[in-house]
């Protein structure tokens, strides 16, 4: 089970809903699965974006009904806490007196030997053994910048709950905060064409001789940084649909002109927010391949009321007009998210805390591997990763859902948020729990006072807003 973050993992690379490597898209044709495998590293940080066709369909191959899911995703952006939900607090409660090399707790929840296999004895004690990565590696500036932006205003020194300081972008300063986190009628446009204009699209056979804009290639690339190939800046036989704007921007432009068979360097920039933080901002040359035009992409020119109701089918949205009001509410809090999480700095985090969160997620791994009789490593190798990837990708979520957490709380403490008795009975009926109690035997209550506390942190932040 991976964790259920950026996008929720959003702009700024945070990991919260859904995980990095495991890439929510529109397509699932097996290619263009691969094509992600071997490519991800110039991928823009919004992972849906992705809208690479194959020619043998007449759209591609996601359903624009699946808009619906994508913009739940993207509220979720904004739910980092759900992951406990998920794995139902497994290891909250659960540990043992046993200390594994690295210091962390080895959870004891499930019994690693499996039923009925005779023999087969899992041991999944290694997946407790893990150190927690330094502060710096999540720190978004540095401890100078923080102290520069709290003197200029556009930062808030707090103290957390833990005794950490904690710089957050400065939302008491409102002609900033609105000026960072306002949506424009152009961002508008953009998000109705890539995400949903582009749904509708229809693949044709063309008989261009050179790429132009919205045709399906067949691309070759070598993505070099300083002259030196890059990790997964590589890729052969990749589907791409020129300018949909699946890739970091530059990328898909260098291919507009080139002929079949035909080789060139394209000077790239990665943005500065970009998730890897080896090639944020960096200039790179990517040496470009054209091996066929595959065919075009037609695509409407504007959105109707019929492809509303065809992406809502539950009759939530029903117009153009209802449509662009949830498109502008959603960004709105995607920004202000992004605003308070983007850019911080924190000098600790409760390693208890993370522990906590890194436990519950190997717990739900241990018991994967015992429910299909196979070691964890061989669970590993079928996910297409090592037991120390997955332990290093899993603490890091831990490192980064605590320090949202915390940026959550502090933010709660000072303003007087606070969940109440209501609240929580609310949120029992709203996910199908008959009573509150049924909902505390099954989720511990500190985790759903997390999540509703950060929902409730963010509408007090966009209440700010005009």
């Amino acid at each position: 089970m991976v964790f259920c973050n950026e996008t929720w993992y959003n702009a700024k690379g945070f990991y919260i809903l859904i995980e990095e490597e495991f890439i929510v898209s529109k397509e699932t044709d097996d290619t263009l699965e691969q094509k992600k495998e071997n490519a991800q590293v110039i991928e823009t940080d919004d992972e849906t974006k992705d809208n690479t066709a194959s020619p043998d369909t007449e759209k591609p191959s996601g359903s624009p009904k699946l808009l619906i899911a994508e913009i739940v995703i993207a509220v979720a952006a904004i739910g980092f806490i759900i992951f406990a939900l998920v794995t139902n607090n497994r290891g909250q409660d659960s540990v043992s007196g046993n200390t594994a090399p690295s210091g962390n707790i080895v959870s004891d929840v499930y019994d690693n030997t499996v039923p009925d296999a005779g023999a087969v004895t899992i041991d999944n004690s290694i997946l407790y053994e893990v150190a927690i990565p330094d502060i710096a590696e999540f720190n978004q500036i540095t401890e100078e910048e923080a102290k520069a932006a709290v003197e200029d205003g556009t930062m808030l020194l707090f103290t957390t709950a833990d005794g950490a300081s904690l710089y957050i972008g400065n939302y008491t300063n409102a002609d900033y905060f609105i000026e960072e986190t306002s949506v424009s009628e152009e961002e508008i446009e953009d998000f109705i064409f890539q995400e949903i204009l582009l749904g509708f699209g229809e693949f044709n056979e063309t008989d261009h001789t050179v790429v132009s804009e919205y045709d399906v290639i067949s691309a070759n690339f070598v993505g070099k940084l300083d002259g030196v190939a890059f990790d997964r800046g590589s890729a052969e036989n990749v589907e791409i649909i020129v300018g949909a704007g699946g890739y970091v921007p530059g990328f898909e432009e260098g291919f507009i002109g080139m002929a079949a068979g035909e080789s060139k360097d394209v000077p790239v920039t990665f943005p500065e927010n970009y998730g890897n933080p080896e090639l944020a901002g960096k200039d790179v040359v990517f040496t470009m391949t054209v091996n066929e035009i595959m065919g075009t992409m037609i695509y409407p020119e504007e959105l109707t009321d019929e492809m509303v109701q065809e992406i809502f089918y539950d009759g939530s949205c029903t117009t153009v007009a209802e449509c662009r009001d949830l498109i502008r509410e959603i960004t709105i809090e995607n920004n202000v998210w992004t605003f308070i999480t983007g850019n911080y700095y924190i000098t600790s985090i409760p390693e208890e805390t993370v522990y906590q969160y890194y436990n519950a997620e190997m717990d739900s791994q241990a018991q994967a591997a015992a429910q299909y009789q196979m070691s964890i490593e061989d669970m590993c190798s079928l996910m297409g990763m090592t037991v120390d990837d997955l332990k290093q990708s899993t603490i890091m979520n831990a490192c980064y859902t605590t320090i949202l957490n915390s940026i959550c709380v502090t933010i709660a403490t000072e303003n007087g948020i606070a969940v109440s008795d209501e609240d929580i009975a609310a949120f029992a009926t709203e996910y199908g729990y008959p009573d509150v109690d049924t909902l505390l035997a099954t989720i511990d209550e500190n985790t759903i006072i997390a999540y509703l506390t950060q929902e409730k942190v963010l509408e007090y932040l966009v209440s700010l807003l005009p």
